[in-house]
């Protein structure tokens, strides 16, 4: 009895080896991230979601800057910014990204490419919360360990995938070009939300529709922001630990820091909720501060311009076109738009008299009108 039972552990053991083997060896040699190899056996294309895909593509790409944000700048050209910033650029930006996310491919990019420049989306939802998201689903790709990058495959979509050695978009994404894998503005409804009111209420999307809700509650008066319950100095050590130390770390690199331009509406909204706005324009001003010591880094700011007053300009509250991303990187070649301690505050007092005289009527009445 006790043979039988030996041989029945054995068995048991040695009889799905094969079939292991093999799928390890299938899922390898199929690779739709690109972890261990670019494509064998099917064209190079890029998965679609950058958090997972930036592995690879810093592992098989030519590159020395890195532009690493939000939705704010995932539309910014990585070929544009070649041309006018000099280097190679690549665009790992990501939509929603808090700072601990940028961090994980931050700290792989650095580690494994001699990066000269760093163009980085100061975002008021990433800078005034210190609260982050879970990265256990993927932070272990970007480790030392390359064995237990297996594992992420190890589920039921990308074993049917390599079973199938399919080259379908939900599989090894649809991008030939990487510069165009971050972009949103590729998307054909994106693209008419632009032109004013009347085009986010004909293409509309539940967080447009939000934002609508959101313009009416504001004029109404019924409005009510979202608040900052963090405390101050914990804010200042958020920054200090995923902006700050990297501007200290890399003296050799050159930051440069963008602060997005919301909608003018967005920031009266912002306004709207006095002690949010008091401490975002306190910590604008606090990181100003901290940078006044360092060459390589520089902010740039745009919401000084008229640009914000249009909302023809932006898809929603937030979004703004594509042509904001050149202008971008226009200020970053010519050295303009620049926010620094010495003129933050008349930057900010710009900002609070556009706000001020900003004419919410004629929007509402639109919006009631459809």
């Amino acid at each position: 009895m006790f043979k039988s039972y030996k041989k029945f552990v054995i068995y048991s053991l040695l009889i799905p080896l094969p079939f292991m083997l093999f799928l390890g060896s299938l899922l390898y040699v199929y690779d739709p991230l690109q972890l261990y190899h670019e494509p064998w056996f099917r064209k190079k294309t890029y998965y679609n979601d950058v958090i997972i895909s930036a592995r690879g593509i810093i592992d098989h790409s030519n590159f020395d800057s890195l532009i690493i944000g939000s939705s704010m700048l995932q539309n910014t050209s990585s070929a544009e910014a070649s041309s006018k910033l000099g280097g190679q650029f690549i665009n790992l930006s990501i939509g929603g990204s808090t700072f601990n996310q940028r961090k994980i491919i931050l700290d792989y990019a650095l580690k494994k490419r001699d990066i000269k420049h760093l163009i980085i989306s100061l975002d008021e939802f990433a800078i005034m919360n210190i609260k982050n998201h879970d990265t256990r689903n993927f932070d272990f790709l970007y480790d030392d360990n390359y064995y237990n990058d297996l594992k992420f495959y190890l589920n039921k979509k990308f074993i049917s995938c390599a079973l199938k050695f399919s080259s379908s978009k939900k599989c090894v994404g649809s991008d030939t070009e990487l510069e165009n894998l971050p972009k949103w503005i590729k998307s054909p409804i994106a693209q008419k939300q632009f032109g004013g009111i009347k085009n986010w209420i004909k293409n509309i999307e539940e967080g447009v529709r939000k934002d609508i809700v959101s313009i009416v509650d504001l004029y109404e008066g019924r409005y009510k922001h979202r608040v900052s319950y963090d405390n101050f100095d914990d804010l200042k050590q958020h920054i200090q630990l995923y902006l700050i130390s990297y501007i200290e770390k890399y003296p050799n690199i050159k930051f440069s820091l963008i602060l997005p331009t919301y909608s003018r509406i967005y920031h009266r909204m912002i306004q709207a909720e006095n002690q949010y706005y008091n401490k975002w324009s306190k910590l604008i001003k606090h990181i100003a501060l901290q940078i006044r010591p360092y060459e390589n880094a520089k902010i740039y700011g745009f919401d000084d311009l008229d640009y914000a007053d249009d909302i023809a300009n932006y898809k929603d509250l937030n979004h703004y076109n594509i042509d904001m991303n050149s202008i971008q990187l226009n200020a970053i070649k010519n050295q303009t738009h620049i926010v620094n301690y010495q003129n933050i505050d008349k930057y900010l007092k710009t900002i609070e008299d556009k706000i001020e005289i900003l004419d919410l009527k004629p929007l509402y009445d639109q919006i009631k009108q459809n």
